[in-house]
Protein backbone atom coordinates (compact mmCIF):
# COMPACT_ATOMS: atom_id res chain seq x y z
CA UNK A 1 0.00 0.00 0.00
CA UNK A 2 1.37 3.57 -0.99
CA UNK A 3 1.46 6.68 1.36
CA UNK A 4 -1.68 7.89 -0.79
CA UNK A 5 -3.59 4.66 0.12
CA UNK A 6 -2.29 4.65 3.97
CA UNK A 7 -4.19 8.25 4.07
CA UNK A 8 -7.12 7.51 2.44
CA UNK A 9 -7.90 4.12 4.23
CA UNK A 10 -7.10 6.20 7.51
CA UNK A 11 -9.33 8.48 6.29
CA UNK A 12 -12.22 6.13 5.64
CA UNK A 13 -11.73 4.82 9.63
CA UNK A 14 -12.27 7.98 10.65
CA UNK A 15 -15.62 8.88 8.60
CA UNK A 16 -16.57 5.58 10.20
CA UNK A 17 -15.90 6.38 13.71
CA UNK A 18 -17.26 9.92 12.75
CA UNK A 19 -20.62 8.16 11.27
CA UNK A 20 -21.08 5.90 14.61
CA UNK A 21 -20.56 8.84 16.86
CA UNK A 22 -23.21 11.01 14.99
CA UNK A 23 -25.16 8.04 14.97
CA UNK A 24 -25.18 7.47 18.67
CA UNK A 25 -25.80 11.36 19.59
CA UNK A 26 -28.76 11.21 17.59
CA UNK A 27 -30.22 8.49 19.14
CA UNK A 28 -29.05 9.59 22.50
CA UNK A 29 -30.25 13.02 22.12
CA UNK A 30 -34.13 11.54 20.62
CA UNK A 31 -34.69 8.80 23.44
CA UNK A 32 -36.84 10.56 26.32
CA UNK A 33 -37.71 9.26 29.45
CA UNK A 34 -41.87 8.72 30.25
CA UNK A 35 -42.30 10.34 33.36
CA UNK A 36 -43.88 9.56 36.17
CA UNK A 37 -47.25 10.66 37.79
CA UNK A 38 -49.79 9.97 40.80
CA UNK A 39 -53.48 10.66 40.27
CA UNK A 40 -55.47 10.56 44.13
CA UNK A 41 -58.90 11.02 44.28
CA UNK A 42 -59.05 13.15 47.75
CA UNK A 43 -62.45 11.76 49.41
CA UNK A 44 -62.49 9.58 51.77
CA UNK A 45 -66.10 9.53 52.71
CA UNK A 46 -69.29 8.68 51.19
CA UNK A 47 -71.87 9.87 49.30
CA UNK A 48 -70.48 13.59 49.02
CA UNK A 49 -69.35 15.91 46.51
CA UNK A 50 -66.06 17.50 47.15
CA UNK A 51 -64.11 20.11 45.01
CA UNK A 52 -60.21 20.90 45.35
CA UNK A 53 -59.68 24.68 45.10
CA UNK A 54 -55.89 24.88 46.73
CA UNK A 55 -52.15 23.33 46.73
CA UNK A 56 -49.58 23.37 48.47
CA UNK A 57 -46.14 24.41 46.97
CA UNK A 58 -45.12 20.80 48.43
CA UNK A 59 -47.91 19.07 46.67
CA UNK A 60 -48.82 17.81 50.52
CA UNK A 61 -52.10 20.23 51.38
CA UNK A 62 -54.88 20.50 49.94
CA UNK A 63 -57.81 22.98 50.50
CA UNK A 64 -61.52 22.88 49.31
CA UNK A 65 -65.23 22.51 49.37
CA UNK A 66 -67.48 19.36 50.45
CA UNK A 67 -71.02 18.83 50.20
CA UNK A 68 -73.04 15.98 51.54
CA UNK A 69 -76.74 14.93 50.67
CA UNK A 70 -77.96 18.24 51.16
CA UNK A 71 -76.67 20.35 48.15
CA UNK A 72 -77.26 23.46 50.77
CA UNK A 73 -75.14 22.51 53.49
CA UNK A 74 -71.17 22.38 52.99
CA UNK A 75 -67.61 22.58 54.68
CA UNK A 76 -64.71 23.30 54.08
CA UNK A 77 -61.82 20.86 54.19
CA UNK A 78 -58.37 20.31 54.51
CA UNK A 79 -56.66 17.10 53.16
CA UNK A 80 -53.68 15.60 53.84
CA UNK A 81 -51.69 12.19 52.78
CA UNK A 82 -51.97 11.35 56.99
CA UNK A 83 -55.31 12.80 57.82
CA UNK A 84 -56.87 12.19 54.19
CA UNK A 85 -59.98 15.00 53.69
CA UNK A 86 -60.95 16.08 57.37
CA UNK A 87 -64.03 19.00 57.18
CA UNK A 88 -62.89 22.19 58.92
CA UNK A 89 -66.40 22.95 60.63
CA UNK A 90 -68.28 26.60 60.97
CA UNK A 91 -67.31 28.86 63.56
CA UNK A 92 -69.33 28.50 66.20
CA UNK A 93 -72.96 29.54 65.64
CA UNK A 94 -72.49 28.54 62.40
CA UNK A 95 -73.80 25.59 60.32
CA UNK A 96 -72.00 25.18 57.43
CA UNK A 97 -68.46 26.96 55.51
CA UNK A 98 -66.97 26.50 52.41
CA UNK A 99 -63.44 27.66 50.93
CA UNK A 100 -62.13 28.54 46.96
CA UNK A 101 -65.40 29.23 45.65
CA UNK A 102 -65.26 32.87 45.24
CA UNK A 103 -61.35 33.19 44.08
CA UNK A 104 -58.78 30.86 43.09
CA UNK A 105 -56.30 29.87 45.62
CA UNK A 106 -57.94 29.96 49.45
CA UNK A 107 -54.65 27.80 50.96
CA UNK A 108 -51.59 29.94 51.54
CA UNK A 109 -48.92 28.24 49.37
CA UNK A 110 -46.57 26.74 52.22
CA UNK A 111 -49.72 24.81 52.87
CA UNK A 112 -50.43 26.79 56.48
CA UNK A 113 -53.52 28.83 56.35
CA UNK A 114 -56.76 27.75 54.63
CA UNK A 115 -59.40 31.03 54.01
CA UNK A 116 -63.14 31.01 53.71
CA UNK A 117 -66.51 31.82 54.68
CA UNK A 118 -68.67 30.74 57.31
CA UNK A 119 -72.42 30.42 56.89
CA UNK A 120 -75.14 30.74 59.26
CA UNK A 121 -78.98 30.38 57.97
CA UNK A 122 -80.89 31.92 60.77
CA UNK A 123 -78.87 35.20 60.59
CA UNK A 124 -79.62 38.19 58.59
CA UNK A 125 -75.75 38.28 56.66
CA UNK A 126 -75.22 34.76 56.68
CA UNK A 127 -71.60 34.84 55.93
CA UNK A 128 -68.47 35.41 57.81
CA UNK A 129 -64.88 35.71 56.41
CA UNK A 130 -62.80 33.27 58.49
CA UNK A 131 -59.05 32.09 59.24
CA UNK A 132 -57.96 28.82 60.09
CA UNK A 133 -54.40 27.80 60.63
CA UNK A 134 -52.49 25.02 62.00
CA UNK A 135 -51.78 27.01 65.16
CA UNK A 136 -55.16 28.68 65.77
CA UNK A 137 -57.87 26.75 64.06
CA UNK A 138 -60.62 28.51 62.57
CA UNK A 139 -61.25 32.21 63.61
CA UNK A 140 -63.53 34.79 61.91
CA UNK A 141 -61.61 38.02 61.17
CA UNK A 142 -64.62 40.06 60.48
CA UNK A 143 -65.05 42.75 63.88
CA UNK A 144 -68.30 43.08 63.07
CA UNK A 145 -70.15 39.52 62.61
CA UNK A 146 -74.28 39.49 61.99
CA UNK A 147 -74.22 43.11 60.44
CA UNK A 148 -72.78 42.65 57.34
CA UNK A 149 -71.64 39.50 54.86
CA UNK A 150 -68.00 39.08 54.77
CA UNK A 151 -66.34 35.71 52.52
CA UNK A 152 -62.39 35.58 52.15
CA UNK A 153 -61.41 33.97 48.96
CA UNK A 154 -57.30 34.02 48.57
CA UNK A 155 -54.51 34.52 50.71
CA UNK A 156 -50.66 35.31 50.64
CA UNK A 157 -47.92 32.78 50.93
CA UNK A 158 -47.06 32.89 54.55
CA UNK A 159 -50.58 33.62 55.68
CA UNK A 160 -50.46 36.72 56.59
CA UNK A 161 -52.37 38.74 54.05
CA UNK A 162 -56.16 37.76 53.55
CA UNK A 163 -58.18 39.17 50.66
CA UNK A 164 -61.93 39.23 50.22
CA UNK A 165 -65.48 40.63 49.81
CA UNK A 166 -68.02 42.86 51.81
CA UNK A 167 -71.51 44.04 51.54
CA UNK A 168 -73.79 45.48 54.06
CA UNK A 169 -77.47 46.05 54.54
CA UNK A 170 -77.12 49.81 52.30
CA UNK A 171 -75.21 48.24 49.90
CA UNK A 172 -75.35 44.44 48.45
CA UNK A 173 -72.76 45.34 45.85
CA UNK A 174 -69.42 43.66 47.08
CA UNK A 175 -66.23 45.72 48.03
CA UNK A 176 -63.19 43.62 48.26
CA UNK A 177 -61.05 43.96 51.63
CA UNK A 178 -57.36 43.27 52.98
CA UNK A 179 -56.87 41.68 55.91
CA UNK A 180 -54.00 41.27 58.10
CA UNK A 181 -53.60 40.97 61.76
CA UNK A 182 -52.14 44.69 62.61
CA UNK A 183 -54.50 46.54 60.32
CA UNK A 184 -57.31 44.18 61.07
CA UNK A 185 -60.38 44.26 57.99
CA UNK A 186 -60.02 47.00 55.47
CA UNK A 187 -62.36 47.99 52.44
CA UNK A 188 -60.47 48.62 49.39
CA UNK A 189 -63.51 50.49 47.60
CA UNK A 190 -64.21 50.59 44.31
CA UNK A 191 -63.03 51.52 40.32
CA UNK A 192 -64.11 54.53 39.69
CA UNK A 193 -67.41 54.79 38.67
CA UNK A 194 -68.07 50.94 39.38
CA UNK A 195 -70.22 50.03 42.48
CA UNK A 196 -69.31 46.10 42.10
CA UNK A 197 -65.55 44.85 42.89
CA UNK A 198 -64.84 41.34 43.07
CA UNK A 199 -60.44 40.85 44.58
CA UNK A 200 -59.30 36.97 43.14
CA UNK A 201 -55.78 36.87 43.60
CA UNK A 202 -52.89 38.28 45.84
CA UNK A 203 -49.27 38.26 44.98
CA UNK A 204 -47.36 36.34 47.47
CA UNK A 205 -46.02 38.95 49.66
CA UNK A 206 -49.52 40.39 50.12
CA UNK A 207 -48.30 43.72 47.91
CA UNK A 208 -50.92 43.13 44.70
CA UNK A 209 -54.31 42.15 44.59
CA UNK A 210 -56.29 41.86 41.58
CA UNK A 211 -59.51 40.68 40.58
CA UNK A 212 -62.68 42.55 38.58
CA UNK A 213 -64.93 45.52 38.95
CA UNK A 214 -68.53 46.39 36.96
CA UNK A 215 -71.03 48.83 37.38
CA UNK A 216 -74.30 46.55 37.98
CA UNK A 217 -76.34 49.32 37.11
CA UNK A 218 -75.25 50.80 33.78
CA UNK A 219 -76.53 48.13 31.38
CA UNK A 220 -74.44 46.11 29.34
CA UNK A 221 -71.50 47.20 31.35
CA UNK A 222 -68.45 44.91 31.60
CA UNK A 223 -65.90 44.18 34.19
CA UNK A 224 -62.76 45.41 34.09
CA UNK A 225 -59.72 44.08 35.56
CA UNK A 226 -57.79 45.79 38.48
CA UNK A 227 -54.42 46.03 40.30
CA UNK A 228 -54.50 47.49 43.84
CA UNK A 229 -51.20 48.42 46.11
CA UNK A 230 -50.71 50.14 49.20
CA UNK A 231 -48.68 53.09 46.65
CA UNK A 232 -51.56 53.37 43.71
CA UNK A 233 -54.95 52.24 45.22
CA UNK A 234 -57.10 50.74 43.03
CA UNK A 235 -56.33 51.10 38.88
CA UNK A 236 -58.04 49.95 36.21
CA UNK A 237 -56.32 47.87 33.43
CA UNK A 238 -58.53 48.21 30.47
CA UNK A 239 -58.69 44.45 30.33
CA UNK A 240 -62.81 44.06 30.06
CA UNK A 241 -64.56 40.74 30.37
CA UNK A 242 -67.80 39.64 30.39
CA UNK A 243 -70.97 41.83 31.04
CA UNK A 244 -72.60 40.91 33.94
CA UNK A 245 -75.15 38.44 33.54
CA UNK A 246 -77.52 39.16 36.54
CA UNK A 247 -75.27 38.18 39.48
CA UNK A 248 -72.97 35.22 38.61
CA UNK A 249 -69.46 35.83 39.85
CA UNK A 250 -66.98 37.18 36.78
CA UNK A 251 -64.23 34.81 36.13
CA UNK A 252 -60.84 35.30 38.31
CA UNK A 253 -57.81 37.02 37.37
CA UNK A 254 -54.45 36.30 38.68
CA UNK A 255 -50.86 38.01 39.20
CA UNK A 256 -47.64 36.90 39.52
CA UNK A 257 -45.64 37.12 42.61
CA UNK A 258 -43.73 40.68 41.16
CA UNK A 259 -46.93 41.70 39.78
CA UNK A 260 -45.73 42.04 36.25
CA UNK A 261 -47.93 39.17 34.94
CA UNK A 262 -51.74 39.41 34.89
CA UNK A 263 -54.17 36.27 33.39
CA UNK A 264 -57.64 35.97 33.19
CA UNK A 265 -60.36 35.46 30.56
CA UNK A 266 -61.61 38.35 27.90
CA UNK A 267 -63.15 38.86 24.94
CA UNK A 268 -60.47 36.89 22.17
CA UNK A 269 -60.41 38.22 18.44
CA UNK A 270 -63.79 37.69 17.68
CA UNK A 271 -65.20 40.22 19.93
CA UNK A 272 -67.59 37.56 21.24
CA UNK A 273 -66.01 34.59 22.51
CA UNK A 274 -64.66 34.51 25.59
CA UNK A 275 -60.71 33.40 25.43
CA UNK A 276 -57.92 33.14 28.48
CA UNK A 277 -55.15 35.88 28.01
CA UNK A 278 -51.85 36.73 29.79
CA UNK A 279 -50.79 39.72 29.65
CA UNK A 280 -47.41 42.24 30.40
CA UNK A 281 -46.41 45.33 29.97
CA UNK A 282 -44.18 44.38 27.06
CA UNK A 283 -46.37 42.20 25.35
CA UNK A 284 -49.38 43.41 26.18
CA UNK A 285 -52.81 41.24 26.35
CA UNK A 286 -52.10 38.13 24.02
CA UNK A 287 -54.70 35.14 23.68
CA UNK A 288 -53.93 32.32 24.81
CA UNK A 289 -56.61 30.29 22.66
CA UNK A 290 -58.37 27.29 22.45
CA UNK A 291 -58.00 23.53 22.54
CA UNK A 292 -59.17 21.55 19.50
CA UNK A 293 -62.43 20.01 19.39
CA UNK A 294 -63.97 22.26 22.19
CA UNK A 295 -66.10 24.45 20.12
CA UNK A 296 -70.18 24.74 20.61
CA UNK A 297 -72.98 23.72 18.09
CA UNK A 298 -72.54 26.91 16.67
CA UNK A 299 -68.42 27.13 16.72
CA UNK A 300 -68.25 29.74 19.46
CA UNK A 301 -65.26 28.64 21.25
CA UNK A 302 -64.27 29.76 25.41
CA UNK A 303 -61.35 29.20 27.48
CA UNK A 304 -60.88 30.62 30.70
CA UNK A 305 -58.31 31.09 33.09
CA UNK A 306 -58.20 29.62 36.86
CA UNK A 307 -54.35 29.97 37.98
CA UNK A 308 -50.68 31.24 37.43
CA UNK A 309 -47.19 29.78 38.67
CA UNK A 310 -45.80 32.30 40.97
CA UNK A 311 -43.59 33.40 37.96
CA UNK A 312 -45.95 33.25 35.55
CA UNK A 313 -44.39 30.81 33.74
CA UNK A 314 -47.81 28.52 33.76
CA UNK A 315 -51.17 28.76 33.05
CA UNK A 316 -53.90 26.54 33.94
CA UNK A 317 -57.86 26.80 33.45
CA UNK A 318 -60.19 25.18 30.79
CA UNK A 319 -61.90 25.26 27.64
CA UNK A 320 -64.82 24.44 26.24
CA UNK A 321 -68.69 24.46 27.84
CA UNK A 322 -69.94 22.34 30.47
CA UNK A 323 -70.30 19.65 30.98
CA UNK A 324 -67.78 18.84 28.22
CA UNK A 325 -65.30 21.21 28.91
CA UNK A 326 -61.28 20.33 29.04
CA UNK A 327 -58.42 21.44 31.45
CA UNK A 328 -55.79 22.83 30.04
CA UNK A 329 -51.73 23.71 30.99
CA UNK A 330 -50.03 26.82 28.79
CA UNK A 331 -46.34 27.50 28.41
CA UNK A 332 -44.72 29.90 26.26
CA UNK A 333 -42.85 26.79 24.79
CA UNK A 334 -45.59 24.44 24.55
CA UNK A 335 -48.89 26.68 24.06
CA UNK A 336 -52.36 25.51 25.17
CA UNK A 337 -51.94 21.98 26.08
CA UNK A 338 -54.82 19.48 27.06
CA UNK A 339 -53.81 18.40 30.37
CA UNK A 340 -55.22 14.81 30.60
CA UNK A 341 -54.25 13.98 27.05
CA UNK A 342 -50.48 14.39 28.19
CA UNK A 343 -50.84 13.10 31.41
CA UNK A 344 -51.81 9.92 29.41
CA UNK A 345 -49.11 10.51 26.44
CA UNK A 346 -46.26 11.88 28.62
CA UNK A 347 -46.74 10.75 31.90
CA UNK A 348 -48.29 7.40 30.82
CA UNK A 349 -51.32 7.55 32.80
CA UNK A 350 -53.63 5.64 30.42
CA UNK A 351 -54.34 3.19 33.10
CA UNK A 352 -54.92 5.79 35.77
CA UNK A 353 -57.16 7.85 34.13
CA UNK A 354 -59.51 5.12 32.50
CA UNK A 355 -62.93 6.08 32.71
CA UNK A 356 -62.13 9.81 34.14
CA UNK A 357 -62.33 13.17 32.75
CA UNK A 358 -60.63 15.75 35.07
CA UNK A 359 -62.78 18.20 33.77
CA UNK A 360 -61.81 21.32 36.20
CA UNK A 361 -58.17 22.21 37.22
CA UNK A 362 -58.15 24.77 39.86
CA UNK A 363 -54.42 25.16 40.90
CA UNK A 364 -50.60 24.50 40.42
CA UNK A 365 -48.28 24.74 42.63
CA UNK A 366 -45.43 27.49 41.92
CA UNK A 367 -43.29 24.65 40.64
CA UNK A 368 -45.60 23.64 38.13
CA UNK A 369 -45.21 19.59 39.94
CA UNK A 370 -48.48 19.54 41.77
CA UNK A 371 -52.32 20.59 40.27
CA UNK A 372 -55.96 19.78 41.92
CA UNK A 373 -59.22 20.03 40.38
CA UNK A 374 -62.40 17.99 40.32
CA UNK A 375 -64.50 15.82 37.76
CA UNK A 376 -67.72 16.40 37.52
CA UNK A 377 -70.53 14.14 37.96
CA UNK A 378 -71.49 13.69 34.56
CA UNK A 379 -67.67 12.45 33.83
CA UNK A 380 -67.34 9.91 37.38
CA UNK A 381 -66.57 6.58 36.38
CA UNK A 382 -68.52 4.96 39.83
CA UNK A 383 -71.15 7.15 41.92
CA UNK A 384 -72.00 10.55 39.87
CA UNK A 385 -70.65 12.80 42.19
CA UNK A 386 -68.20 15.86 41.68
CA UNK A 387 -65.00 14.32 43.23
CA UNK A 388 -62.08 16.11 44.20
CA UNK A 389 -58.30 15.40 42.97
CA UNK A 390 -54.61 15.44 43.15
CA UNK A 391 -51.86 15.43 40.56
CA UNK A 392 -48.47 14.70 41.55
CA UNK A 393 -46.04 14.82 38.90
CA UNK A 394 -42.19 13.37 39.76
CA UNK A 395 -40.66 16.63 37.77
CA UNK A 396 -42.41 19.75 36.70
CA UNK A 397 -44.56 20.11 33.44
CA UNK A 398 -42.50 20.77 30.63
CA UNK A 399 -39.43 19.00 31.91
CA UNK A 400 -37.31 17.15 29.55
CA UNK A 401 -35.10 14.19 31.03
CA UNK A 402 -32.95 11.38 28.92
CA UNK A 403 -34.07 7.97 29.96
CA UNK A 404 -31.07 5.32 31.11
CA UNK A 405 -30.53 4.38 27.70
CA UNK A 406 -30.33 7.83 26.39
CA UNK A 407 -27.17 8.26 29.21
CA UNK A 408 -25.28 4.71 28.35
CA UNK A 409 -25.42 5.67 24.56
CA UNK A 410 -24.25 9.20 25.08
CA UNK A 411 -21.56 7.68 27.40
CA UNK A 412 -20.45 5.33 24.47
CA UNK A 413 -20.62 8.20 21.78
CA UNK A 414 -18.19 10.18 24.34
CA UNK A 415 -16.27 6.99 24.61
CA UNK A 416 -16.51 7.19 20.52
CA UNK A 417 -14.91 10.64 21.06
CA UNK A 418 -11.94 9.59 22.97
CA UNK A 419 -10.98 6.95 20.63
CA UNK A 420 -11.34 9.13 17.81
CA UNK A 421 -8.87 11.54 18.89
CA UNK A 422 -6.26 8.95 20.55
CA UNK A 423 -6.73 7.34 16.60
CA UNK A 424 -5.72 10.56 15.37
Amino acid sequence: MNHEQQIDAVRTVKSVRVFHLSAFLIVAASCQLTHAADFIVLENLSSINSRAYGVSNDGMVVAGIMRYGDPSVSEAFRWTDVSGMVGLGPLPGGDSSGAGENGRQPLSRDGSTIVGYSYDDDASYTRTAFIQNTIGGMQGIDPNPGTRATTANGVSHNGSVVIGTITTVSDDNPEPFRWTEEDGLVGLGHLAGNNATYPSDISDDGAIIVGTSIDRQSAGAEYEVFTWSESNGMLGTGIVGAPDDGGLRPNPAVVSSDGATIAGTTYGSSGTDLEAFRWTADSGVVGLGFLPGTEGENGEADSQVRDMTPDGRLIVGRSGFYPDEIPFVWSEAAGMENFQQVLIDRYGMGDALEGWNLTSIQSVSANGQYFTGWSSPENHPSDGLETAWLIRLDVPWGTTVPEPSSLFLLALGLGAISNYRSGQ
